[in-house]
């Protein structure tokens, strides 16, 4: 809760690291594990850390899933979003171009919770070099996500959000290209 802007956030999100990184190095290959990252491992000793410990949710396969499956782990350890005595400011760490989406489902979805954004520290040319190890081209991402913001509101799945006309333009040449 005493996280105050996007820049502690990212700071936050990334003193997170060692514990996530120390998780996965127990695992197998194949294995699908649930982390709980022990506050000493989530702050590392720094002020304004994390009261507790940190959640990462992996089993959902959409981004409502993961924000509504990781509010019952929450609220299975008796830390609920946004009600009184629970958690009331969170942090939202996703990839750069689906930030805002994710942002626009937390807020539909737990509206009592201060959601600050804390994406990884990544330059465009890293994310396409990420993606196209994975086989996987950026572009139709990146445009798949101005589809999903057109989209998803009237859908239920996220808020409204104004999309300057002249990003619609260029999704729509990208479109084209396909």
């Amino acid at each position: 809760d005493d996280v105050s802007d996007r820049a502690s956030g990212t700071a936050l999100a990334r003193a997170t690291m060692q514990g996530w990184i120390e998780g996965v190095q127990m695992m197998v290959e194949g294995e699908k594990r649930r982390f709980w990252i022990p506050a000493e491992l989530a702050a590392t000793g720094r002020p304004g850390g994390p009261e507790g410990m940190v959640v990462f949710e992996d089993r959902s396969t959409n981004t409502g899933e993961n924000v509504e499956a990781t509010a019952r782990l929450l609220e299975d350890e008796g830390r609920p979003l946004g009600s009184e005595g629970g958690i009331r400011t969170a942090l939202i760490v996703a990839n750069a171009y689906r930030q805002r989406r994710v942002d626009l489902t937390c807020r539909l979805r737990h509206p009592g919770v201060r959601w600050i954004n804390a994406p990884p520290e990544t330059s465009f040319d890293e994310e396409v070099a990420m993606y196209a190890e994975k086989g996987q081209d950026l572009g139709p991402l990146l445009s798949g996500e101005i589809q999903r913001l057109r989209d998803y509101p009237a859908r239920g799945f996220c808020l409204a959000a104004d999309i300057p006309p002249e990003v619609l333009a260029a999704h729509q040449r990208l479109e084209a290209r396909r």
